[in-house]
């Protein structure tokens, strides 16, 4: 497993990306995806999550759970995109937080991001 971060600039949140990919080292990720089956976990400054993709019958489930791991006033938000079904948003506000969420797509691949804002 791969993670990425990014910060944007303009808003000031961080973003962090769980990867999952069969390419080569030396090849640039294009998107952030993850194939069935997959335990992924990823954390930033304020926030913390961890999540399962599996798949069944041509649909995607991603199951986990985001926690806000920061006093600061700001929430760990998780944003996925399961096939081509749209987007699902999950978060964490206050300090010690957690939120479960579980989603399912037409699909093989999910799309998974977390960051805090």
């Amino acid at each position: 497993m791969k993670a990425l971060a990014h910060v944007a600039a303009a808003t000031g949140a961080t973003l962090v990306v769980g990867l999952l990919a069969a390419a080569p080292a030396s090849a640039a990720p294009t998107r952030p995806a993850a194939r069935c089956p997959a335990n992924l976990h990823a954390s930033t400054t304020g926030g913390k999550a961890e999540w399962t993709v599996r798949c069944s019958s041509g649909r995607v489930q991603v199951r986990g759970w985001v926690r806000d791991t920061m006093p600061d006033g700001r929430c760990a938000r998780i944003k996925a995109f399961l096939g081509h079904s749209g987007r699902r948003d999950a978060k964490a506000c206050s300090y010690n937080t957690t939120t479960r969420f579980n989603w399912s797509g037409p699909g093989t691949e999910a799309r998974v991001y977390l960051y805090v804002a």
